[in-house]
């Protein structure tokens, strides 16, 4: 058979078929797409000839009913014609192309957000089917039509098109627009386009017309105008409720919609008119009055509507009931009948008796062998029927060859060979497809499926649909005399299947109620209803959907009868009306939340009595109440091997044991960052669990002797400081993997942490074969766990994680660290940051994503490299959260994303994001430094000294942390405070920021003649691994200088500064910081036309669009350079702007320029005696975040 490309060639028919059919489905949709948004477009020009208070809004507003009523029958992929006639609207209308965008988007939204909330909290299409569903509705389009108004009169005000005073009452018009849009024009639209069950018969029709004709005359009175009652606007509305409230008792959901719709048009035209008993001052005034009474008559008249159709559904299924038992009955009597009648002579018994004996030959023994029992031995399985999708229109060649790839696939999976292994397994082959039989867990068959799709996604040419059941199974012989399986497990397993699509993973209710007592599984099982299948069986059947395994959409089988037969098809339990249950339910939440509030107030009364305990005992104890039991911490695994330098084997076995423990969703495991600064076997164990919020501690020791590595472990539960568990593991070098998986899993196992399939897998994967690569892998890992990051230990990590891939190139967990340690070093510039390094940043990452897509630290390598080295903050948001459901538990993915939203400027979300970061890693000293100089970019000083003083209660006396405190107190003014702290710190060239902090104050001070002498120290015998940091000390020994009054000395620092940074700019073309103090030295030589070139290069290289931190820090160059030039000016404006918006400073400190910093700093001496300047001065700083404004 001739292949290409894997597949069979198909012929040309089918393909030019299939290419057609494609061609006319999309040609369907553009066309379904088309009508709706010329449907959308009149409707609304028809709602904004209502129009009074403002041209674009309208307080009748039937698009948004039919766009709700849409996305409900079409789905989601509706939602073009949406916002194509929404911006058609809007453009002829009022506005400009922007706010008819915007508009659009808006009412675009709002469909989408009110069809999520009906579907998954109303029942979707079947909302108006219930009392409940009726009022559900009603809060979702209550809920989702504030998103338009938001949009629309927000980009009109901003647009000049609509005026800010205004702005609550065009809000109020367009939102009760949009929600009685929904209420009157949504029931009408959706029940209307179904075909109903109801058939009306003669005298039916004449009385819906009767009732019609009835509604329109009444109308007519109340709304009409022709008597004097409607002329003088007498109250009298209450008058066309009867007739409302009739036709729902009469008929069904569409009728009562439909009369709800004559009232309404007919309301809103008198209205219009003056007529009726809602007119008020101004039209505007009226329709929001009619409006607020057509909503609440929708909602009752729909609420009772739907009571009456449940009402009747549920006698139709008594009387279904009922018919059922009297001929159970008849037949019951009947055979009573015929036994009478046989049984009539006494004899008749004893003459059949003897008949038989003279008649019947003695029974043999292999006569009683061969009769059947009566008993079948029944057992429980649980069935995954897998079926090939058009599997009869293949080849015979291509059947065969098909099935045995099908066969090998699944024979490989991980949960088949378990279950063979255990003898708990039976594969039998069906004619295009075979079943499966687990007999352990029904987990078994619905993993068994996800890793058959996973394994097909290779294998596009195979296209399954799977179906899953348990019940019981009996073994038969087939006509071979072969063992088969029967029973109502595999025939529903089988109705179940012949729902599906291909791709499809169709699960019974079932099997779905067992997998829903699992939380893990919850978020996967998508309901799609009950529905009648072959025989009359009804089932209720769920779609499992997970991780791109499985197919998301409605089965064709299940569209189908919801869109032609709904009524019939989709079969609701029998039960009695909810409205008592659901009162009962109200009642006790009402109870129970009277009994809390009760309670928090009597116990807050009696907290004022009673004063609090002084016992640590009691207060430890109750700390340690409030901590979740199924949580652990780490502590650092000492090392007692001999030779001190197989340290590293220590930190990368805790490294490890900690991340795949963070792989356990069910656990609450605190990070290696917040446990790195205690000791192995610290005394107080229970204060550090408090401390750290865990339940449970696990302290271990590793020592190393020739090839043999020992690992000891113990778990002690903090509250009691006794031991849950402990365990001695000898393992050779080869071999350490294995102790990590197997301590992860004791771990997970004491603590009662329920693991998913993928989770158990995730810990017992073994990331390379390669012991010399893993052991390289190790000693890079503990560079990158150092408490500081400097060049030394990134040089040092880049050593080790390159020979670990070179040693083994399929080793995805070291591609992954190696690809994050250059990202974060491209980022915070502990290395030149090079195209070089930004391309194997890429390229390690890509590398791991191709060995191991599912790799957590795989996925957020890559995340990390458009994070720190492209600025793709989308992508990388996207990545991050992807890497989320393989890491759980890690700090460093809600630490990654509290770092994107504040390079977009999203201030309050970066804080949610640190503090979700804080929860999980509370100790984590550079996570708090960074919230704190979150804090510091918005000039927000007392929360960052707050965090700063966390810090220093885990490290004291850090250097980099106290001078950030003294950076802080000099943009406060506060040069005394900043003086002592400073005082005893002597960082060196490696510590550059609290060098250069030292240096500023002194400059500050105009006492620099210390710091002079200190950095011509430093800079006799310069460090070449420091790179540009040389020659940016020597721009600040250049300026100290000059503050000093050795103006030769500066121009001679500041020439060998030019020249020992201008060739690092050859290789670091866009390093806006190097570009920056390029600039200020040529201006402090007097070059102008250089530095204002340099200027404009940085501000190429970064904009404030691009990085909301770092990317006014350009500006700031600039304000230096132009009051240097003494060009005031731009100086000032470029001030103004820097003063008024949050960023990271462009100084070694990062703190942003303050009004006290104006006044001390020498660089701004020319701008002293400007007016503009001296007011920018004395200004009071302020927290300059855009939610503070």
């Amino acid at each position: 058979m001739t292949r290409i490309l894997g597949h069979a060639k198909m012929p040309v028919e089918v393909t030019r078929k299939g290419t057609w059919a494609m061609q006319s489905r999309r040609f369907s949709g553009l066309l379904v797409i088309g009508i709706l948004a010329i449907i959308y477009f009149v409707a609304g020009k028809l709602g904004l000839m209502l129009a009074s208070l403002h041209a674009s809004a309208s307080p009748v507003w039937p698009p948004a009913g039919i766009a709700l009523a849409a996305l409900l029958l079409l789905g989601y992929r509706a939602w073009p014609a949406i916002f194509i006639g929404a911006f058609l609207v809007n453009v002829t209308t009022a506005g400009n192309v922007a706010t008819s965008c915007a508009i659009a988007t808006g009412n675009t939204l709002e469909a989408l957000a009110g069809t999520w909330l009906v579907n998954r909290f109303a029942g979707g299409r079947n909302v108006f089917d219930r009392p409940q569903g009726v009022f559900k509705f009603a809060l979702a389009a209550a809920i989702s039509t504030v998103i338009s108004p938001v949009f629309g009169v927000t980009s009109l005000g901003v647009a000049g098109f609509a005026d800010w005073a205004n702005y609550g009452a065009i809000s109020l018009t367009w939102w009760l627009g949009d929600a009685t849009g929904d209420l009157v024009f949504t029931p009408l639209a959706l029940l209307w386009s179904v075909a109903s069950k109801w058939r009306w018969n003669k005298k039916e029709a004449a009385e819906v017309g009767a009732l019609f004709l009835l509604l329109v005359l009444l109308s007519g009175v109340v709304f009409g105008g022709w008597l004097a009652v409607s002329a003088r606007n007498y109250p009298i509305a209450f008058i066309c409720g009867p007739v409302v409230i009739w036709t729902a008792f009469r008929f069904t959901q569409r009728e009562t919609a439909a009369g709800i719709f004559i009232l309404s048009a007919i309301a809103v035209w008198g209205t219009l008119h003056g007529f009726g008993p809602f007119v008020r001052g101004t039209e505007n005034q009226s329709l929001l009055a009619l409006q607020w009474w057509t909503a609440v008559l929708s909602i009752t008249a729909m609420a009772l509507s739907a009571g009456m159709a449940e009402r009747r559904r549920v006698e139709e299924e008594l009387q279904q009931q009922k018919v059922v038992v009297e001929t159970a009955n008849r037949t019951k009597d009947h055979f009573l009948a015929m036994l009478s009648h046989k049984l009539r002579t006494p004899l008749t018994p004893v003459i059949s008796a003897l008949e038989s004996i003279e008649t019947e030959p003695a029974q043999t023994e292999e006569d009683r062998c061969m009769e059947p029992k009566s008993d079948l031995e029944l057992e429980i399985a649980h069935v995954l029927l897998i079926d090939v999708v058009d599997y009869s229109k293949l080849l015979v060649n291509d059947e065969i060859e098909l099935l045995q790839d099908l066969n090998q696939i699944v024979r490989a999976t991980e949960c088949c060979r378990t279950a063979e292994a255990n003898g708990k397994f039976i594969r039998v082959q069906t004619g295009d497809g075979m079943a499966l039989l687990f007999f352990r867990s029904p987990e078994e068959p619905v993993r068994c499926a996800l890793e058959i799709s996973k394994a097909l996604q290779a294998h596009p040419h195979i296209q399954v649909r799977m179906g899953v059941h348990s019940g019981p199974v009996n073994r038969v012989k087939d006509v071979n005399d072969e063992t088969n399986f029967a029973g109502s497990g595999i025939n529903v397993a089988q109705r179940v299947l012949d729902c599906g699509d291909a791709g499809h993973i169709l699960l019974s209710e079932h099997v779905a109620g067992d997998l829903a007592q699992y939380r893990h599984w919850q978020p996967y099982l998508n309901d799609l209803g009950k529905c009648k299948v072959k025989h009359g069986l009804c089932l209720h059947m769920f779609n499992l959907w997970k991780d791109n395994l499985g197919n998301p959409e409605i089965p064709e089988r299940l569209r189908r009868k919801r869109r032609w037969k709904q009524e019939s098809d989709i079969v609701r339990p029998v039960s009695l009306p909810h409205r008592p249950r659901s009162l009962l339910v109200l009642a006790l939440v009402v109870a129970a939340l009277a009994m809390v509030i009760s309670s928090l107030a009597f116990f807050q009364r009696v907290s004022l009595r009673i004063p609090p305990s002084t016992s640590p005992e009691g207060a430890a104890s109750k700390a340690m109440a409030l901590i979740p039991e199924k949580s652990v911490a780490v502590l650092p695994f000492e090392n007692r091997s001999e030779e001190k330098a197989n340290g590293y084997l220590a930190d990368g076995i805790q490294a490890e044991i900690l991340v795949r423990l963070s792989k356990v969703a069910d656990l609450k495991v605190v990070s290696r960052t917040s446990t790195q600064h205690y000791e192995s076997a610290p005394g107080n164990l229970t204060e550090i669990a408090k401390q750290l919020g865990v339940a449970h501690v696990l302290q271990g020791s590793v020592e190393k002797s020739g090839e043999v590595v020992r690992v000891n472990v113990q778990l002690i539960k903090a509250a009691t400081d006794s031991h849950a568990w402990a365990d001695t593991f000898d393992r050779k070098l080869t071999d350490v993997f294995s102790v990590e998986s197997e301590i992860a899993k004791a771990i997970a196992d004491q603590l009662r942490a329920h693991l998913s399939g993928r989770e158990e897998q995730e810990i017992a994967a073994k990331p390379t074969d390669n012991a010399e690569a893993y052991d390289a892998y190790l000693r890079g890992l503990a560079y990158t766990l150092k408490a500081a990051t400097t060049a030394a230990t990134t040089l040092g990590a880049q050593k080790y994680l390159r020979e670990a891939v070179r040693l083994d190139p399929k080793f995805a967990l070291s591609w992954a660290l190696l690809s994050y340690v250059d990202a974060l070093s491209f980022l915070s510039f502990n290395l030149q940051p090079t195209v070089a390094l930004r391309e194997e940043a890429r390229q390690a990452a890509e590398t791991a994503l191709t060995l191991q897509p599912n790799l957590g630290e795989a996925v957020l390598a890559k995340g990390y490299y458009h994070y720190a080295c492209l600025k793709d903050y989308d992508v990388a948001v996207r990545y991050f959260e992807q890497a989320h459901q393989f890491l759980p538990n890690s700090s460093r993915i809600p630490e990654s994303l509290a770092y994107v939203a504040r390079r977009k400027g999203q201030w309050d979300r970066s804080d949610s994001y640190f503090n979700d970061a804080e929860r999980l890693d509370p100790r984590n000293v550079n996570l708090l430094t960074q919230h704190a100089l979150s804090y510091v970019e918005r000039r927000r000083f007392t929360e960052a000294l707050r965090k700063l003083d966390q810090v220093l209660d885990i490290t004291p006396d850090d250097v980099d942390t106290l001078a950030l405190k003294a950076a802080i107190a000099q943009a406060e003014g506060d040069l005394s405070a900043a003086a002592a702290i400073l005082a005893p710190l002597r960082p060196g060239a490696d510590q550059s920021a609290a060098l250069e902090t030292q240096v500023y104050q002194a400059i500050l001070e105009r006492r620099p003649a210390q710091v002079i002498t200190r950095l011509k120290e430093i800079l006799a015998t310069p460090d070449p691994a420091l790179g540009y940091i040389n020659g940016e000390l020597r721009f600040w020994l250049g300026w100290a200088q000059e503050v000093g009054g050795d103006q030769a000395g500066a121009q001679e620092s500041w020439r060998q500064a030019r020249n020992e940074l201008e060739p690092f700019l050859k290789e670091q073309q866009e390093h806006y910081l190097l570009i920056g103090d390029l600039a200020l030295t040529n201006i402090g030589l007097g070059n102008q036309s250089a530095a204002l070139a340099l200027l404009e290069r940085a501000a190429r290289a970064i904009t404030i669009g691009k990085d909301a931190i770092e990317g006014p820090i350009p500006i700031e160059f600039l304000a230096r350079v132009a009051a240097r030039m003494g060009d005031r000016d731009h100086a000032i404006v470029a001030l103004q702007k820097l003063l008024s918006i949050p960023y990271d400073g462009a100084l070694a400190s990062g703190v942003p320029l303050t009004p006290a910093l104006l006044r001390l700093d020498s660089m701004f001496d020319q701008l002293r005696n400007d007016p503009r300047f001296q007011k920018l001065a004395s200004s009071a700083p302020k927290d300059s975040s855009p939610q503070a404004r």
